[in-house]
């Protein structure tokens, strides 16, 4: 793109007015240039912000993890793998395009196009990408699936899928279009246990495979279903405006993983409740076996874990139980790069108050932690349709970090929770406005519909009244 000034005669009167405010013949040739740059303009698409954002992450993985094979698979109105780009790409097409199992097999025929490291591949990799075009159809499903299948066939545990997006997925497997959605809210919620995302996910998760969803914002992408992938292979989901895609791909690209097929056992005291949720219904029963004395140990099991990542986990101590102290252990199972399977175990002791003021106070409250937590919880009421307690439960935890607020490290962690929250209310407010709108359309479409019943009904009336 580009800009222009203003025309000549313009130009000279500027010139004259500027010499006789005193600037000399360098100064006004400085106040033109200053003037251009400010009136050109600089236009960008968003094909070429994901361009941008997935050559930054092949430079980062030069540089970092040089001997991390790579591949690129592009999609539109059909899916074209071009993995390393040593070959000639491969195009998946047609009815294949509507099936798992043929997509499975057609991914498997491409596994020979990923054989190369990014030290030796990048700079083809580099050229194939520039070279790419958009369309209009969007076959992300198949995509996704080609990738998923690629990798779990390579045997690469702890693998990375970065899906970029700016459309809906409506062609072939996993198509969002509307003749594939679902009619209400409450169909949306049940549908999400049977759908192809929640499948890949499951996958990807049975693989060791992270998945990372990246969208444009201002496209309707139907994240609620795409962020079923990610949410099972402990992937991350991102909404950004195209600008921020490089930076949000480098904050990625140097995230590595660190364990697979991870196996997690927490232990505490008798009479004490473990969970990865906070207290609800689902673990009183739990609660209740801890009062009772039953032995305390809670084991949860991950796909993935990254450099970055953390897991809550919650404890519930009964009054009648409390003893000033909290010992803790975890004992984490996991798998490395290499194969080797590991063992890590911590162990801690907590003091305990039941005075809320004395907490707080307390230099040792973690906020991070706090912070973590709060986004998960609300997350996943977020995720079960429950919008108002989640925004509920971010306002209750932005007040106990404001009061808990003291060192720089603090201010941090509540800047950060402060844009995390904003950017899940923001997907909180979409999801709500579109559950409403569903909910309208059912009531209109049943009203219509009891208004024909009662009208056929009645044909006598209705003859007499015409």
């Amino acid at each position: 793109g580009g800009g222009g000034g203003a025309p000549a005669g313009d130009d000279e009167i500027s010139d004259e007015l500027l010499r006789e405010l005193g600037l000399s013949a360098q100064e006004i040739a400085s106040a033109r240039r200053q003037q251009q740059r400010r009136t050109a303009t600089r236009y960008v698409t968003r094909l070429q912000c994901v361009k941008a954002a997935i050559d930054l992450q092949l430079r980062t993985l030069l540089s970092e993890e040089p001997a991390t094979r790579i591949g690129l698979i592009a999609f539109s109105g059909d899916v074209t793998v071009h993995g390393d780009a040593a070959a000639v790409p491969r195009t998946i097409a047609g009815d294949d395009l509507g099936s798992w199992e043929r997509m499975a097999a057609r991914a498997k025929e491409c596994l020979p196009l990923f054989s190369r490291s990014v030290q030796t591949a990048s700079d083809d990799v580099t050229r194939c990408l520039r070279a790419l075009s958009c369309d209009g159809a969007t076959a992300l499903g198949p995509a996704l699936l080609t990738a998923l299948h690629i990798v779990a066939e390579s045997k690469a545990a702890g693998s990375r899928v970065m899906l970029f997006t700016d459309g809906r997925a409506n062609v072939g497997v996993g198509d969002l279009s509307a003749a594939g959605v679902a009619s209400t809210a409450e169909e949306l919620r049940r549908d999400l246990s049977q759908d192809f995302y929640a499948r890949a996910g499951a996958f990807a998760r049975a693989a060791g495979v992270s998945v990372h969803v990246t969208s444009i914002r201002g496209d309707d992408c139907a994240m609620e279903r795409l962020g079923a992938v990610a949410d099972a292979s402990q992937g991350n989901v991102d909404i950004v405006d195209a600008t921020e895609l490089r930076e949000r791909s480098a904050q990625l690209s140097h995230n590595p993983i660190v364990g697979t097929h991870v196996h997690a056992r927490c232990l505490s005291r008798r009479g004490v409740t473990l969970s990865t949720a906070p207290r609800s219904a689902a673990n009183v029963e739990a609660e209740a076996e801890a009062a009772a004395g039953g032995a305390n140990v809670l084991e949860f099991e991950l796909p993935v874990v990254s450099a970055s990542m953390a897991q809550g986990v919650f404890f519930t101590v009964p009054e009648a139980h409390a003893s000033g102290a909290l010992p803790i252990q975890t004992q984490v199972e996991f798998t490395t790069s290499s194969g080797a399977r590991m063992l890590r175990v911590c162990s801690d002791v907590r003091r305990e108050s039941t005075v809320r003021a004395e907490c707080e106070a307390s230099s040792c409250v973690d906020t991070s932690v706090i912070s973590l937590c709060a986004v998960q919880q609300s997350a996943s009421l977020a995720h079960s349709g429950e919008y108002r307690a989640a925004r509920l439960n971010l306002i209750a935890h932005l007040r106990l970090l404001q009061r808990c607020m003291r060192s720089r490290e603090q201010q941090l962690h509540y800047s950060r929770f402060i844009e995390q929250s904003e950017k899940l209310d923001s997907f909180m407010r979409r999801g709500a406005q579109r559950e409403q709108a569903l909910d309208i359309e059912t009531r209109t479409t049943t009203a219509v519909a009891t208004g024909a019943t009662s009208a056929s009904s009645s044909p006598a009336a209705a003859a007499a009244a015409a």
